[in-house]
């Protein structure tokens, strides 16, 4: 916020200058595979907004968003980009196939993370040397993420701008996904199956994506997903236990506050600083897994845009994607889906929590008092009839980003049914 800087900073009016210049800053740019296109979409939701009146007020108001305002349910227009990679079969080995599979990318949400994240990925995978699928690839921004922060407000008589972006569930994503899909079916080479790649507090949108698709009257998609490949995969409550709605909204407006501004300028300050020291701590198994890039493109992300990108990320702090899966796990139960899970050899798990999400129940303990063996999530897909099986990578956290290779080796053994046990990857 200016007015921190203003007060806080010897040279304030240089480092003014500098975010008023920084907020309209374009994306970073990735190096993609020379087959790649990037597109342009638009989705459609329909949220209840809240517009800000075109009056001016002082700074008091506008840094506790007090300014005079109008909620109103309206249709919001998002425009988002989308990388796209078609890779045709290249086997060694293993017999060809005249299968189309499409693999859609859903990237983690978090300050400055965008599509971004799968760059190297999709290098990793056009430059596996076996693939007996031909694969196209999707990788899009999430709403609130990246290219899509800057919603149209499709409704009349509304004069003014937002204050904020309106708080996203894991069905506002789905439902951009899954357009996204019955799109690409219409536009491109006919798709044979689908699967859906998803990183840790991401899990949920993959899962129902997975079981929309089963719906043959409501989902738009002329081929269901019949793959779900979950890295860094949380604990079993955190797919079974749902969120309190009331809570997540209340949560979510204090970070529309002040609160929230004041974290994304620390987070953003420096160039970037606590991103890279957060990172290291939580997210990888060695600060050097990051690379050169990870913090120039997380910094620019974030503060491109005008910041609006902080809303996603305060949507997921405020436990938006803690609304449970047992709805979906249910819809998928026996169903030929298969639910496989990437695993890090780096088992730490990231401490870094969020003040609004609840705390967890103390572990039950048996009579001896030794505590019970822990259900974990693969249990559970296994007992659920979705195969459940586990490949293990380098990394912690960010596997897609801290071992691109072993990860592409182990969706492309996912997705031709590989035994675990054979593709499993050593050290």
């Amino acid at each position: 916020p200016h007015w921190y800087v203003d007060r806080h900073v010897a040279d304030g009016s240089k480092l003014r200058a500098t975010w008023e210049t920084s907020i309209n800053s374009d994306l970073p740019t990735v190096n993609l595979p020379n087959d790649s296109v990037t597109d342009t979409y638009t989705v459609s939701v329909v949220k209840e907004v809240w517009v800000k009146s075109t009056r001016r007020s002082s700074w008091p108001q506008r840094l506790f968003q007090r300014q005079q305002t109008t909620t109103v349910n309206s249709t919001l227009d998002y425009s988002y980009q989308c990388d796209k990679l078609l890779l045709e079969a290249t086997a060694v080995s293993s017999k060809l196939s005249s299968d189309t599979i499409g693999v859609v990318l859903i990237h983690p949400i978090g300050v400055g993370i965008a599509r971004w994240y799968y760059e190297r990925l999709l290098n990793a995978l056009s430059e596996t040397p076996s693939r007996p699928h031909r694969l196209l690839i999707l990788s899009p921004d999430l709403l609130g993420s990246g290219s899509a922060c800057h919603p149209t407000i499709v409704s009349s008589g509304l004069e003014g701008s937002l204050t904020h972006l309106p708080l996203l569930n894991i069905s506002d994503w789905s439902h951009q996904l899954i357009q996204l899909m019955a799109t690409t079916e219409a536009s491109q080479d006919p798709v044979d199956r689908w699967c859906v790649v998803a990183n840790g507090g991401c899990s949920p949108i993959a899962l129902q994506m997975a079981a929309l698709s089963l719906d043959d009257e409501s989902c738009p998609l002329s081929k269901p997903v019949s793959n779900v490949i979950i890295s860094s995969s949380p604990r079993l409550p955190f797919f079974l236990n749902s969120s309190d709605p009331t809570r997540v909204a209340k949560a979510y407006q204090r970070l529309c506050g002040a609160v929230g501004r004041i974290f994304w300028w620390y987070a953003c300050r420096k160039q970037g600083r606590f991103i890279q020291t957060f990172s290291e701590k939580n997210l990888v198994a060695d600060p050097s897994n990051l690379g050169g890039t990870w913090r120039t493109n997380c910094y620019r992300t974030a503060i491109a845009s005008g910041g609006f990108s902080r809303y996603s990320t305060f949507a997921f702090l405020a436990g938006c994607l803690q609304d449970g899966c047992q709805k979906s796990l249910n819809a998928l139960k026996g169903k030929e889906v298969n639910i496989d899970i990437i695993k890090g050899r780096d088992v730490r798990q990231n401490r870094a929590k969020s003040w609004f999400w609840q705390k967890p129940r103390r572990k039950s303990k048996t009579k001896e008092g030794q505590s019970k063996p822990r259900k974990t999530f693969r249990d559970y897909v296994e007992e659920n009839g979705n195969r459940g099986r586990e490949l293990v990578v380098g990394g912690r956290i960010s596997l897609a980003h801290e071992d691109p290779t072993e990860y592409s080796k182990a969706v492309i053994s996912f997705l031709n049914g590989a035994d675990a046990t054979e593709a499993k990857t050593t050290m």
